[in-house]
């Protein structure tokens, strides 16, 4: 099987977004998708879903079972195919005339073009100007799935949020500083953004434990994730 073939199989499969990004190989891989010709075995992470929550861990939000974490994931999805719909079916277009109203003219969610399909870290830290990834939102009732799709424009980078058991969307330009752009046409500085531990491990196969970080913003009683990392404990 060539490499061009390999990348075909990976994306039509979920593994690869929903194994929260612990792959050793993340960056090789990054370069290798800037260079066209990825390979499935760089692109496959660890199965990083699978240990417990956080011991002796006060301040996390929800202690959730890691495969319950991943079952939510994957519950409403066969394959990136219906990741791609769910995005698209549950982002709000008004989000789209906030977004130009910002600045950035993003032509409505056709324009997207949701590829690649990268796992967390991937997406986090390699230098795609547009990707797609689906990672666990925690919160206090515990966990869910959140699709975000991220699309550079005349250099700045868009990233619109979808989380389809809630049907919310919004959207964070990429600036200094960064906006927090929401379907009613407001935007919102991101300066105060703090920082959540979630007590959900992203990669067990450390020696050091990782979990995912999700950094938040509230506006008028909601709470918003700009952004979902792997942090050390």
């Amino acid at each position: 099987m060539t490499d061009e073939e390999e990348y075909e199989e990976y994306r039509n499969t979920l593994n690869e977004i929903v194994d929260g990004g612990g792959c050793v190989e993340t960056m090789g891989a990054a370069a290798e998708l800037r260079d066209g010709s990825p390979s499935r075995r760089d692109l496959l992470g660890s199965d990083a879903l699978t240990a417990g929550v956080a011991e002796s861990v006060d301040d996390v939000l929800a202690e959730v079972d890691t495969d319950d974490a991943r079952a939510a994931l994957r519950a409403d999805y066969e394959d990136l195919d219906d990741v791609r719909a769910t995005f698209e079916s549950t982002v709000d277009p008004a989000l789209f005339d906030a977004i130009e109203a910002a600045g950035v003219d993003l032509s409505g969610v056709d324009a997207m073009a949701l590829d690649p399909a990268v796992c967390l870290k991937t997406f986090t830290e390699a230098d795609l100007p547009a990707a797609m990834t689906l990672v666990p939102h925690v919160e206090e009732s515990g966990v869910a799935g959140r699709i975000v799709a991220r699309e550079t424009v005349g250099g700045r980078p868009v990233t619109v949020h979808a989380i389809p058991s809630s049907g919310r969307s919004y959207a964070v330009l990429g600036a200094d500083p960064e906006r927090l752009v929401l379907p009613d046409g407001s935007d919102h500085d991101c300066v105060d953004g703090t920082e959540q531990p979630t007590g959900v491990d992203c990669d067990p196969e450390m020696a050091a434990r990782t979990e995912y970080l999700q950094t938040t913003l509230s506006v008028d009683g909601e709470t918003y994730v700009l952004e979902t990392t792997c942090s050390p404990v």
